[in-house]
């Protein structure tokens, strides 16, 4: 089975390999993300727009970090 490598493209470091997935653990994240999705949907827009407030807000927090 081969593997996927992160590459840092300045250094030509790899950074990190990953396994090469089946279909079967595709299928399965595709599944669990339309899943999360639907979830988040079905969340009322001001709930949904509080979370994403507080996830720019750590953003600006650690922006120096990221």
């Amino acid at each position: 089975m081969s593997a996927y490598k992160s590459v840092n493209p300045a250094t030509g470091e790899t950074l990190q390999e990953f396994a090469e997935a089946t279909d079967a653990e595709i299928n399965e994240a595709i599944t669990a993300a339309h899943g999360a999705f639907a979830a988040w949907r079905a969340e009322p827009v001001a709930a949904r727009s509080k979370i994403m407030a507080r996830v720019a807000e750590l953003y600006r927090e650690r922006s120096e970090e990221l």
